[in-house]
């Protein structure tokens, strides 16, 4: 599955199907508005639609797989054209959730921190930034 992360025609699929699962689907292309000068799209529906439970059990699975692989793909990844936008997609998807110590657990980490600090090392000490909203 990670080597259709860098894939130019497979990107664009799990991005589609995360933001589905996430509730913020993409417009059809036959209804969104053109703009007649430029021809530009024009995306301020910022719609959150309501999703089955099964959809949020499916985005963990998802984010379970892509959190499992290696840190050291994760961070490759991180620089390929490609697996940019749809890494972005996930970091966005997944939030981080507040814990009740200061210390966060290996376990506990998104993935965007495992992107950023790699094996974890440079955890040690650090406290829980994150406020509940």
């Amino acid at each position: 599955m990670n080597e259709l992360f860098m894939d130019p025609f497979a990107t664009h699929v799990y991005k589609a199907m995360l933001n589905t699962l996430s509730g913020y689907p993409q417009k059809n292309l036959n209804e969104e508005r053109v703009s007649r000068k430029r021809k530009t799209v024009h995306d301020d529906d910022d719609t959150v639609y309501r999703t089955p439970t099964t959809f949020e059990d499916l985005l963990r699975r998802f984010l379970g797989i892509v959190s499992s692989w290696d840190n050291a793909l994760l961070q490759t990844m991180a620089f390929d054209k490609y697996a940019v936008p749809l890494l972005q997609a996930i970091i966005e998807t997944d939030v981080p959730r507040p814990t009740k110590k200061s210390k966060i657990k290996p376990g506990n980490r998104t993935i965007g921190e495992m992107i950023l600090f790699g094996n974890g090392e440079n955890l040690k000490g650090r406290k829980a930034q994150f406020s509940t909203c």
